[in-house]
């Protein structure tokens, strides 16, 4: 089974194209679901409504209300293992700092191909579903 395929993603991008851009990308790579919110407070409410049916984030950085950077911050105030990726036309050093430092994942900048979301997405769901390996020694 591909890593992808397991992902249940929440897209959280203010402008409607790029959400729905977003979406479709997605979708094309097969993940198992992807929930869409117009903001970080819309964002909020889903995490709340689907607990447990949402392994990864896909965030824009500048949006109205309640940043993505803010909903990173509440994100990792209860959850300092989901993949969060950062969307956003912010990259410059200083904003890529502020993000690592408040737990990021991985950060793409606009604009952005289907290739870039392809390749980042799979490098956080295969670590996301890497196998544990324990050896078991014997007494």
């Amino acid at each position: 089974m591909d890593a992808l395929s397991r992902l249940k993603l929440l897209i959280v991008e203010d402008d409607g194209e790029a959400r729905i851009m977003l979406r479709d990308i997605v979708k094309s790579l097969n993940v198992a679901s992807a929930h869409l919110a117009a903001d970080g407070v819309e964002a909020i409410q889903l995490l709340e409504a689907y607990k447990g049916k949402i392994n990864l984030i896909i965030a824009d950085w500048q949006m109205p209300g309640l940043s993505g950077l803010q909903l990173l911050e509440h994100v990792r105030q209860t959850d300092t293992r989901m993949p969060f990726l950062m969307v956003t036309g912010k990259a410059d050093i200083d904003a890529v700092k502020a993000a690592m430092h408040r737990g990021v994942s991985a950060y793409i900048a606009k604009p952005f191909s289907r290739a870039q979301i392809e390749i980042k997405l799979r490098v956080l769901a295969r670590n996301m579903f890497r196998p544990i390996n324990v050896q078991l020694r014997s007494a």
